[in-house]
């Protein structure tokens, strides 16, 4: 039977949602999707999550912080895009600002100015408005916000 759901005790759930959430941090979202995949009921899967909250296994502040340095220092994202992921993932507003306030401004700058320089050396041969163009867009797109990217795109690029 393709497609079908093999139902898990709440007891061996809850033991594999431990070992699942040890592994690395995990969002509420995840975790209750991966409950439900295993055929428990609301009542259940609610249950196993306040289990898994009041023994620290599940920590949304954590999972915040942890998505948000891994995003900046890993893929290189800014704090908007950073933003938009935490949200898709449910998180609340206060983790999410949390999150973000914890990234380091000095590394934060050194990031975007260091993303100028390299795209700056892929952008040879067009004109400076041109360039200038192509090099803001790129970095608004990885969420950098988009003041702080004309700001700096303007200083470095003559």
């Amino acid at each position: 039977m393709i497609g079908t759901k093999k139902y898990v005790p709440p007891f061996e759930a809850r033991e594999k949602m431990k070992r699942y959430c040890s592994v690395q941090e995990r969002s509420y979202k995840a975790v209750r999707e991966k409950l439900y995949d295993f055929g428990l009921r609301t009542e259940e899967v609610e249950n196993i999550l306040v289990d898994l909250i009041t023994e620290n296994y599940l920590s949304e502040q954590r999972f915040a912080e942890a998505y948000a340095s891994g995003r900046f220092r890993i893929k290189g994202w800014g704090k908007r895009k950073i933003e938009q992921g935490l949200k898709q993932l449910d998180i609340s507003g206060m983790c999410i600002s949390n999150a973000i306030d914890q990234l380091d401004d000095e590394e934060y700058n050194e990031s975007l100015a260091q993303w100028i320089e390299k795209r700056e050396r892929s952008e040879i041969g067009l004109p400076v408005f041109e360039k200038r163009g192509k090099i803001a867009r790129f970095l608004i797109n990885k969420g950098f916000e988009s003041e702080l990217v004309w700001d700096k795109v303007k200083r470095q690029i003559n």
